[in-house]
């Protein structure tokens, strides 16, 4: 349902934005914890559009997502 999208002036940073199939609803930030933007995220964001919300979800780690917390 989403998809990547790039951010204008931030140097190759992009996020991740879903939106409601019909019309356009008010908009929700989604920010990702420490794992980075994984695909429960961008699902998160999703389902806030199927709800009928404009959700944006930037990517603060540029591509980096991990699995353990000293990753």
């Amino acid at each position: 349902m989403g998809e990547w999208i790039e951010l204008d002036g931030t140097d190759g940073g992009r996020a991740w934005v879903s939106r409601p199939t019909i019309g356009d609803g008010p908009g929700v930030l989604v920010l990702h914890a420490w794992w980075g933007l994984n695909a429960t995220i961008r699902g998160y964001a999703d389902r806030l559009a199927q709800e009928g919300f404009v959700a944006l979800a930037p990517d603060l780690f540029r591509g980096t997502v991990a699995d353990t917390i000293d990753a």
